[in-house]
């Protein structure tokens, strides 16, 4: 393609990290679609970029020094495709270079070309010093406190770092008070990833020891589901053979129309821990609700369908989940929104088992 192998240097954008001329696409973990950026390593912006994937913080003086740019000049490949030596640097945990690179006027929450900061990369990439250095440089979350009506990134890194699995990353950004409450852009909160993804009991633990207000929590989410019930009135008449499920009513059942205040109303519902574990399940499903149960999550707490988790262990075959629960005191006579009990579940899937 009449590439000068002498002058060229390779970066794999997707991770900021640098390709030598032996690297395959397979020992890089590289994907079809993946772009790999060629540059010119003898000019001034190229010198930057060799020095930032270097960790040399004297390369990246004197390549500033000698003109080279930070977002780079018009028609650069920075301008064009959004990728910063800040984000390189951040990617590499290279710490004193994302140090000199802010102090020259780097903005520490740019996004680059997929709408991520610097630390994402550093949390990515699981580089826990870095990811210190760029919150001591400025850098902000949505999920992280920061200065009182200061603006925050778009970035909710605790939500990331569930979603990794990293227990030390979780740990750290707790430390930093993460708020694990706070929603990403996928309308997930720390909780969500952790409970749905049945991730290891190490990073729930991890969670709720740093969370003082999970048991308090639970209960607003029951509280709204109690005012949703109410805000959504269903009148029945005349019930069939003494039985008030839908089923045997659907013919006399009237439900006022949903305002947009129900809606509102679903919306606080947030994660109803013992629901969504036994939905998860996983090798270490029982542990982990008995640990949330532990930490104050209600036996009997529905969530936006008022199914409680013993529905929801019925309705997935736990069968180990639904009898702890029994055992634990959860209610055999709590109806979901449509009336259904616990039996009624067990009767629709045909498990003998459950319903005994």
């Amino acid at each position: 393609r009449g590439i000068d192998l002498g002058r060229a240097s390779f970066l794999w954008l997707q991770f900021y990290m640098r390709l030598g001329l032996h690297d395959t696409g397979t020992a890089r973990g590289m994907d079809d679609g993946d772009t790999i950026y060629i540059y010119d390593k003898q000019d001034s912006q190229g010198r930057l970029w060799d020095a930032v994937l270097d960790g040399s913080v004297q390369g990246v003086r004197a390549a500033l020094d000698a003109g080279a740019s930070l977002s780079g000049p018009e028609g650069s490949f920075e301008a064009i495709t959004c990728r910063w030596p800040l984000h390189a640097a951040a990617a590499n945990n290279h710490l004193e270079v994302a140090k000199l690179l802010v102090e020259r006027g780097a903005d520490v929450d740019r996004l680059d070309a997929v709408s991520e900061p610097a630390l994402w990369h550093a949390v990515e990439q699981g580089h826990g010093r870095m990811v210190e250095v760029l919150l001591e440089l400025g850098a902000t979350a949505s999920d992280l406190p920061s200065p009182a009506g200061a603006p925050k990134a778009d970035y909710a890194a605790l939500c990331h770092a569930a979603e990794k699995g990293s227990l030390s990353m979780v740990q750290l950004l707790l430390s930093k008070g993460a708020n694990p409450y706070t929603y990403d852009d996928t309308g997930y909160c720390a909780y969500d990833y952790l409970v749905d993804q049945a991730k290891p009991l190490e990073l729930l633990r991890a969670l709720l020891n740093a969370d003082a207000n999970f048991g308090a929590t639970q209960r607003q989410y029951q509280q709204a589901y109690q005012r949703l019930c109410a805000a959504v009135k269903r009148a029945q008449r005349y019930p069939a053979l003494g039985c008030n499920c839908r089923t045997c009513n659907s013919v006399v059942e009237v439900r006022a129309t949903e305002a947009e205040a129900a809606q509102t109303l679903k919306a606080q519902i947030g994660c109803v821990a013992l629901v969504r574990a036994v939905q998860a399940g996983g090798p270490h499903c029982l542990d982990a609700m008995k640990l949330l149960h532990e930490k104050g999550a209600l036996l009997d707490g529905q969530d936006q369908d008022g199914r409680t988790a013993l529905h929801q262990a019925i309705r997935y075959n736990r069968l180990a989940e639904a009898k702890w629960l029994v055992s634990a005191g959860a209610h055999l006579d709590v109806a979901d929104f449509e009336g259904l009990l616990p039996l009624h579940q067990a009767a629709c899937t045909g498990n003998v088992e459950f319903a005994r």
